[in-house]
């Protein structure tokens, strides 16, 4: 597996990473509470890319995502994220007759969602990089294989009381993005080459996550 340059997911993923070296440091970079916190489903974004044929990089997004972020503001290391997301609400902009979307979601060659029917990711570790940044590790389980992978992850914000959620409570944001082999989870159709030497799909797969946290009671 390719070890990943920068952002699913998930994510996915990307909760808990930067949190302060003392407590006043981290009342400036994260004016939030430790604690237990769960995705914000209308504010989170899983997106993963690929190239086609060559061409240009194809977008998709899973719609429904899940994900629990145990956020320690004064030690990072302690903290974790799992995640998971639904592979039946994997979207794409297709514009033809036929349903891309479910072939792409159930399909045996595709996500195999009636077998497989979720993709998760368990942190296993968290690395501060920086005031706002972090290498996030874990295992991503896809399509019956799980292999580890590394998310670059970044503090995008932070909120004492939430102005819109229910009893205003804390919430923070984070980006996360990262780059994973699609082979690596036996995921191998449209690998073949095309005249010109370039793939069918692309086997690099680049995961963007962007996700809003809030804390529960």
């Amino acid at each position: 597996m390719k070890s990943l340059t920068a952002a699913l997911v998930g994510a996915v993923m990307a909760a808990p990473l930067m949190a302060a070296p003392t407590a006043s440091h981290a009342e400036a970079v994260v004016p939030a509470p430790s604690g237990v916190y769960v995705v914000d489903p209308t504010h989170a974004n899983v997106l993963f890319q690929v190239s086609h044929l060559g061409l240009a990089p194809y977008t998709a997004r899973f719609d429904t995502v899940d994900a629990t972020l145990t956020l320690d503001v004064d030690n990072p290391a302690n903290s974790s994220v799992t995640a998971s997301v639904d592979v039946g609400s994997v979207s794409t902009n297709y514009q033809g007759s036929k349903p891309f979307d479910q072939t792409l979601a159930f399909g045996p060659k595709f996500f195999n969602g009636n077998e497989f029917p979720k993709i998760t990711f368990t942190s296993t570790g968290i690395e501060q990089t920086g005031d706002k940044t972090a290498t996030i590790t874990g295992d991503l389980e896809m399509l019956g294989v799980t292999k580890p992978i590394t998310l670059a992850a970044e503090l995008t914000g932070a909120l004492g009381n939430h102005p819109f959620a229910p009893g205003n409570p804390p919430a923070v944001g984070f980006t996360a993005e990262g780059v994973i082999d699609r082979t690596d989870w036996n995921f191998t159709h449209l690998t073949n080459a095309l005249p010109g030497g370039a793939l069918a799909v692309g086997t690099e797969v680049r995961i963007l996550i962007q996700a809003e946290f809030i804390k529960g009671e």
